[in-house]
């Protein structure tokens, strides 16, 4: 009978809770887990503890935990985040309003915004490009920024150019050459997307895609998990990365998962082919056409239901940047390209009647890039 009553209190025993002997890890800045199963033994999904955050400083650290009542001791090994996988920086420039959250700009999230230390104070950054250094668990991450002030833009751009009744390339020219800016700077394709009429300048001039070329090959890597080429939790996050951040490390991984860049690249002749020189995107120099990429962003809008993951990362991706910068409210749905003096915005934009415009340029500022494509935005609704 002792030995029955000995067994089961043993077995009782066993079936408590106790600290896990397989050391949990926390990452700093993160929600402090709650879960009972991430300390203990023996415990149900649906049970949680109390814990106090304070305890969780880098290194092994014993950390007390209550559990009915009861506080258990439990070892956690605690680290610090890499900084680049907790940002979102990119290798272009980002358009920031004047007063503008670095916050945002860096894509930091609340969790980690108390202890972020930047190299300026947001609100006594002026108008022009910087460079901003943020500074997180003794690491270092920097992004180029221009400071453009939104305030004072569109107002001047309307007054100064009606745009009722005018012939849209002839708009454009007459803003080029108040800004000094050579017309060969600009390659412009705009489609009405209800109408299918398309107005274009420049179109077949070869310029440089930078980061737009990202658009044709995320929609290369869709088609092949759709066709069953490829597993999508192999190349989706990628695609993610490459639309929201524009990350070049991405982009290769991406390349190299979707079967190197010779496949990759001659598949892009599915979403268009240019008249030009350049038919879609040159491999080894990025040249491509606006002809060509506005010929994909139309694909992508016909065939929209195909490619929904991917026109939710572009209407999320640079959010009021370029061609979205004065759009207020209007959903953008646009993939933008920017290395060093080339600016270039790809987009979809849901106004009442729909539009689509290809913007490609080197050698102008942001803020004339970002005049432009507001007054085509005024044109387009004034000419309706």
């Amino acid at each position: 009978m002792i030995v029955v009553i000995s067994l089961i209190v043993v077995f009782q025993m066993l079936r408590m809770p106790s600290p896990k002997v397989e050391m949990p890890t926390y990452t700093l800045g993160t929600p402090v887990p709650t879960q009972a199963k991430y300390y203990l033994n023996n415990v149900s999904d649906a049970q949680n503890v109390s814990v106090k955050k304070e305890q969780f400083k880098e290194g092994v650290q014993t950390v007390d935990v209550t559990l009915d009542k009861t506080v258990y001791q439990v070892k956690i090994s605690v680290i610090k985040p890499n900084l680049k996988d907790i940002t979102k920086t990119t290798n272009f420039a980002r358009v920031m309003a004047v007063g503008g959250s670095l916050e945002t700009l860096f894509g930091l999230s609340s969790d980690y915004a108390n202890d972020a230390k930047f190299s300026v104070d947001s609100k006594t950054l002026s108008p022009g490009k910087h460079t901003i250094t943020l500074t997180l668990f003794d690491q270092s991450v920097q992004q180029q920024v221009e400071v453009v002030d939104t305030s004072k833009t569109p107002g001047n751009v309307a007054v100064k150019y009606p745009v009722k009744n005018v012939d849209l390339v002839s708009l454009i020219k007459s803003y080029l050459q108040n800004e000094k800016i050579d017309e060969s700077s600009i390659a412009m394709v705009y489609q009405n997307l209800n109408t299918k009429d398309k107005i274009a300048f420049n179109e077949t001039k070869t310029m440089l895609a930078a980061e737009t070329a990202y658009l044709p090959i995320g929609m290369f890597a869709f088609d092949e998990i759709k066709a069953g080429s490829i597993a999508q939790e192999k190349v989706k996050s990628l695609i993610e990365s490459m639309v929201l951040v524009s990350s070049s490390d991405a982009f290769s991984q991406a390349v190299s998962v979707l079967g190197g860049r010779e496949k990759v690249y001659a598949a892009l002749n599915t979403y268009g082919k240019s008249s030009g020189v350049t038919q879609t995107i040159s491999a080894t120099s990025q040249q491509t056409t606006a002809d060509y990429l506005a010929q994909v962003i139309h694909y992508l809008y016909t065939h929209q239901n195909d490619y929904t993951d991917m026109l939710n990362y572009m209407k999320s991706g640079d959010a009021k940047t370029f061609i979205s910068r004065h759009l207020g409210d209007t959903p953008v749905a646009h993939k933008t390209g920017y290395v060093g003096q080339v600016i270039n915005d790809v987009a979809i934009v849901y106004e009442s009647t729909p539009y689509a415009l290809t913007l490609l340029s080197r050698d102008i500022t942001g803020v004339q890039f970002v005049e432009i494509a507001f007054l085509i935005n005024e044109w387009h609704k004034a000419n309706q």
